[in-house]
């Protein structure tokens, strides 16, 4: 596993649409906004990568068959690459999209 995972809670999400500026508590998949894209906070610190967001796999793929401890599949092929943008001190980031979800009592988020 490459993180340790702490379930918070589960909570609906009301898809928005929007047509200026939102705050977004989750990390920002460029390709998903529009316009001017992210509104900078000069006091804010941001980052970027570049990240795998579709992948695949070959079930046919021997690989595949045996599975390790992990239960993940051993060779999965990436079908998309897009550059997701967050701030480094989890604070939200001003985008501008068409669509964002709304989580009740947590915020907006763009899945990637």
């Amino acid at each position: 596993m490459t993180a340790d995972l702490v379930y918070v809670d589960e909570v609906e999400s009301h898809e928005k649409k929007s047509s200026g500026f939102v705050e977004i508590i989750s990390a920002v998949n460029l390709k998903k906004c529009t316009g001017a894209k992210i509104e900078i906070d000069p006091d804010l610190k941001y980052s970027s990568a570049i990240m795998p967001i579709e992948m695949s796999l070959d079930l046919l793929d021997p690989l595949n068959a045996k599975m390790g401890k992990t239960g993940l599949p051993k060779n999965r092929k990436t079908d998309e690459y897009a550059e997701v943008v967050f701030e480094v001190s989890g604070k939200p980031v001003k985008v501008e999209t068409e669509t964002y979800h709304e989580l009740e009592n947590y915020g907006n988020i763009l899945f990637l």
